[in-house]
């Protein structure tokens, strides 16, 4: 069971050959992908609890509020 996975990329085409690899081995392992929840080419996201994007990692302020 894999509830998220992720991979940055400093270049689209780097991004791409990355894309290609994770499916490769998605499809090797025999998991699947729910279309609705994947998100391409995102230049920030929040994966793991976490906002992640050019200027690293934070906390998610929806999550820290949440909690306060």
């Amino acid at each position: 069971f894999v509830d998220d996975a992720g991979a940055a990329a400093d270049t689209f085409k780097e991004g791409l050959e990355k894309l290609r690899r994770m499916l490769e081995r998605v499809r090797k392992e025999g998991l699947s992908l729910a279309l609705g929840k994947t998100k391409l080419f995102m230049m920030e996201t929040t994966f793991a609890g976490a906002l992640v994007g050019p200027k690293g990692v934070s906390p998610d302020i929806t999550k820290l509020t949440a909690i306060v």
